[in-house]
């Protein structure tokens, strides 16, 4: 292949259908002869291939070289996304221009320009060179490079072998390292071609492993927002070895920084000894730049909500630089991207839900992003690939799922989504998809459903509600077996059975870990620890005590004093925390206390109270269809959604006279419905 006019190669490309086939691909393109081919390039529209298999466009990744006689310069043009590999693909450049024989190569073509990305590329035919913004890193004071600095030096043929000389500072940065031994600071940073450089001195940069993380973060200290860009990497000498750099909303400089990150996320992290000497270079571009926009709009709106006076970044920084302050949280989220695709099954994918339930709480979501520095983009796949997946199986979602899967188009409407869950359950329940629930997973399924489409005002198929009751009855007549404590929980904390009292004393005064410390407290029976764990119950707020769920069971019989003044007491969150741990406790002994929060209407209880009625076995029914008797239609309203959740010849009788006598349309309409979805 000729490297000098325009030229062709064989390839072979990868479709994403999984399919492979052959191509011809331009390799090499001849300016003054071909422009048109430049043009092509420049839009993209060059090496686009139709597969063979499934007639996709498909894009060839194939590096294209440039020569341009007229100006007397020659491009090697890359994908963006090989930037890290620029060292290996000089080599391979300048050992294909050791084999070439019988070509008379120019000397500016061994001076040839690496370019990296197609945006990259048309800047230098549009003659727009792009200069660097440098910051000394006090934060206190700004520098501007001199425009005889502004330029990035480009690598030729006579330096290539310094490259591999590892006390020769490279000669474009020279100046930029001796402005960064002026300023006496740790480290110093700069933008040049969308990508953002940090030189950092280290006393050991030999002790940097191959792998590292990098995080992008937001911490809301109470005194300013913290921009973190944090650095995580294995120490060959065991452990981890951690760098990280703040950015100051009060400084313009470090906001534009942030800006150009949202735009571009890459980061060129230079190591450098004491003596300024260049070490080590690691290359970070993960796919944060939605991640970089959302914390720099939070930021923003933290920094509004301080009163100016209160206003000081350094204090921050300070508070943020103690040994003691959580920098990286609590541990890994155990989120995938790809964990998520094409799950096999009804009951993965209801776990998966259950997941994306907790992660999309807000604070457990402002964690995920801005302190474990997930992407933005991934979590918005994962959503994806789940709730397409439940919506293919039919399986129940909150009120937040439903409401997502419809913004994400994945549905039209939530009446939509409904009748498509209902249909496609229909399926999974009659064998014609992948079933793996259990009787009682798919009666909790179809009460969801049902439930759901009773809030939306729709009518069930005849055929969906028969096939729904024919569970309920293949369910009832099903041999009870031992009930089995299948417990969920995700374990955010290791180890903390192992701590000391007085250490789990101060996680219970924690608000991050009291939960965490509470459950392990409860499961560990620490009856010297019971009063302490009940004054964090105390303090716990609903979304706490809806993850802690029965845990506080763990007690025994000693904590029954305690629940039961919660479960009367004023706090509806604590209120029903007690009731769950006493329903494990009590069982159907606990019927009273339950039933009278579903006669009083109590905001934030009752509905908890009729389910867990419902998923009561072996349950009294006098008092229950005494209740439903009440001359208050709300109370017969709420006691009838008891009733439909029940079994037997009584319940059956007393749902007929309330959808045909009580006095209350609403009432009876309900019970109608209750009635025929039997």
């Amino acid at each position: 292949m000729s490297i000098l006019t325009t030229s062709r190669s064989s390839v072979r490309i990868a479709c994403d259908c999984g399919e492979s086939f052959p191509a011809s691909v331009v390799r090499v393109v001849d300016i003054a002869t071909d422009p048109s081919l430049l043009g092509e390039l420049l839009s993209g529209a060059l090496n686009q291939l139709s597969c063979q298999h499934c007639k996709k466009i498909v894009s060839s990744d194939t590096p294209v070289y440039l020569h341009d006689s007229q100006e007397q310069r020659y491009l090697c043009v890359y994908p963006s996304a090989w930037r890290s590999r620029e060292l290996a693909l000089r080599v391979e450049f300048y050992q294909e221009l050791l084999g070439i024989e019988n070509e008379n190569v120019p000397g500016y073509v061994r001076e040839a320009r690496f370019v990296f990305g197609l945006d990259a590329c048309a800047k230098i035919f549009a003659g727009a060179p792009k200069p660097i913004e440098a910051e000394h890193a006090n934060h206190a004071e700004t520098t501007k490079v001199s425009d005889d600095q502004s330029h990035a030096h480009e690598l030729k043929e006579s330096d290539f072998e310094q490259v591999f000389d590892e006390d020769w500072v490279d000669r474009r940065d020279s100046a930029l390292v001796q402005h960064w031994q002026e300023s006496g600071q740790d480290y110093y940073h700069f933008m040049d071609q969308d990508v953002l450089h940090i030189f950092q001195r280290h006393g050991a940069p030999e002790r940097f492993g191959d792998r590292a993380d990098v995080f992008f973060q937001l911490h809301r200290i109470e005194n300013f927002p913290l921009i973190v860009l944090l650095l995580v990497a294995e120490s060959t000498e065991g452990g981890n070895e951690v760098l990280y750099w703040l950015f100051n909303l009060d400084n313009r400089i470090d906001v534009k920084f942030v800006e150009r990150l949202a735009e571009n996320f890459e980061v060129n992290l230079h190591l450098f000894d004491e003596s300024y000497t260049r070490k080590r270079s690691m290359v970070f571009s993960p796919a944060l730049q939605r991640n970089v926009a959302y914390v720099l709009e939070e930021a923003r709106k933290w920094l509004d909500q301080i009163d100016p006076k209160r206003r000081n970044f350094f204090i921050a920084a300070s508070k943020f630089d103690e040994t003691a302050y959580r920098k990286l949280g609590r541990g890994r989220p155990g989120l995938d991207r790809h964990g998520f695709r094409d799950l096999p099954t009804p009951s993965l994918t209801k776990l998966a839900l259950d997941i994306l339930n907790y992660w999309s709480l807000r604070e457990n979501y402002e964690y995920l992003i801005f302190i474990k520095s997930f992407p933005v983009e991934s979590f918005k796949h994962v959503l994806n690939d789940v709730l397409a997946r439940a919506i293919e199986f039919g399986v129940a979602m909150s009120e937040k799922m439903k409401r997502i899967a419809v913004e994400m188009e994945l549905a039209v409407s939530k009446e939509e989504l409904i009748s498509r869950l209902l249909d496609n359950f229909s399926q999974v329940v009659l064998g014609q998809k992948e079933n793996d629930m259990d009787l009682a997973s798919q009666w909790e399924n179809w009460r969801k459903l049902l439930t759901d489409a009773q809030k939306m005002g729709m009518d069930v198929e005849p055929e969906v509600a028969e096939l729904a009751k024919a569970t309920r009855r293949k369910m009832d007549e099903e041999p009870k077996g031992i009930p089995l404590d299948l417990s969920d929980d995700v374990e955010m904390l290791s180890a903390l059975d192992q701590l000391d009292p007085d250490e789990l004393l101060d996680l219970l005064k924690d608000s991050d870990q009291r939960l965490e410390a509470v459950r392990t407290i409860s499961q560990l029976n620490r009856q010297d620890l019971m009063a302490q764990a009940f004054q964090a119950f105390s303090r716990m707020t609903r979304r706490e005590i809806d993850s802690l769920a029965d845990a506080m069971a763990g007690f025994g019989s000693d904590a029954r004093e305690p629940l039961y003044e919660f479960a009367r007491g004023d706090r509806s969150a604590q209120a029903v925390g007690a009731m769950r741990a006493l329903v494990k406790l009590e069982g159907p002994q606990l019927m009273p206390i339950l039933l009278h929060a579903v006669e009083s209407g109590r905001r934030g209880v009752w509905r908890e109270a009729v389910d867990m009625l419902i998923d009561m076995p072996d349950l009294p029914l006098e008092a229950i269809l005494k209740a439903s008797r009440n001359p208050d239609a709300k109370v017969r309203g709420r006691v009838l959604q008891v009733l439909a959740g029940q079994t037997g010849s009584q319940v059956r009788v007393r749902l007929e006279e309330m959808a045909k006598d009580d006095p209350d349309s609403s009432v009876r309409r309900d019970a109608l419905n209750a009635r025929n979805l039997r």
